[in-house]
């Protein structure tokens, strides 16, 4: 998984593949990003963590935030892919992004405190994993480490893929969830995902538009994301 260029942008086949080897490497790539996403040449957006060095803790508060905010308002499909130890930075960024896939390299630690994270971590899990996952608090999940596995069996990931393949691998699970679909299908799903990652556990108290948004994502999920 290794790049000589750590931190680079691949378009192919409607997709942005972003390597990194720090969270803040995908500000240098956002505009370049965004002006893809505006001619419609890009459906999908995959973070690839490039590095063994899973210590990425040297983004700054306001450049974490910036990161995302965009993330949270992008109008394609966010993936995070990563297949080394995740801890700090790094897990913040796959918790924002929509979909996690992991190698079977990859091991999770959580921070000691929830404090460390920038945004609230139990409300976090609980849009992400669902509330049913766990007997007791998602806080219990603080100071451990899980390797890809236990992982997947909670839900934070949405498979284990082989990463000697990695972009084969990637395109199919992709084209499981917008592949032979029209221009349409895509931007509703796309639409699908933004509502419920801004309304998050709020949804329920919303309209019944959104309501059957957030009922649409958990049937696509259900459909594709598990398979």
């Amino acid at each position: 998984m290794m790049e000589k260029q750590q931190s680079y942008l691949l378009i192919q086949n409607s997709t942005a593949y972003l390597y990194i080897s720090n969270v803040s490497n995908i500000l240098n790539f956002k505009e370049e990003i965004d002006e893809n996403i505006t001619n419609d040449k890009v459906n999908s957006l995959v973070i690839i963590w490039n590095s063994l060095n899973s210590h990425s803790n040297t983004t700054t508060k306001d450049e974490k935030l910036e990161i995302y905010r965009w993330l949270n308002t992008l109008k394609i499909i966010s993936v995070a892919v990563v297949d080394a130890d995740c801890s700090g930075d790094l897990l913040e960024l796959i918790m924002i992004c929509d979909i996690r896939l992991g190698g079977n390299k990859l091991s999770i630690k959580f921070p000691e405190d929830e404090s460390e994270f920038t945004f609230n971590f139990e409300e976090r899990c609980n849009l992400l994993m669902g509330t049913d996952r766990i007997s007791i608090s998602y806080n219990s999940l603080l100071k451990s480490t899980l390797n890809h596995q236990e992982v997947l069996n909670l839900g934070l990931i949405n498979k284990v893929i082989n990463t000697e393949g990695l972009i084969d691998e990637i395109e199919a699970y992709i084209n499981k969830l917008i592949g032979n679909k029209s221009i349409e299908q895509i931007n509703s799903i796309k639409k699908c995902f933004n509502n419920y990652k801004r309304l998050g556990l709020s949804a329920n108290r919303e309209l019944l538009l959104v309501e059957e948004c957030k009922q649409s994502c958990y049937l696509i999920a259900k459909k594709y994301l598990e398979k």
